[in-house]
């Protein structure tokens, strides 16, 4: 049987790539209690780049 054993969330920084600064939000850390989960993300939540994420 499946569990979940925690939610992680997090928003995105800038971060120092190849000479340039480009977003991410890779940096996720664990939520306590409940989150609203919508139809494209997490509250809380947030990516660097919605062109590779987002769905249309």
């Amino acid at each position: 049987m499946a569990a979940l054993i925690a939610v992680n969330v997090g928003t995105p920084r800038g971060v120092p790539w190849h000479g340039r600064t480009t977003r991410s939000g890779i940096w996720k850390h664990p939520v306590a209690g409940p989150v609203m989960a919508r139809r494209l993300d997490l509250d809380g939540d947030g990516q660097g780049d919605l062109a590779g994420h987002a769905d249309e």
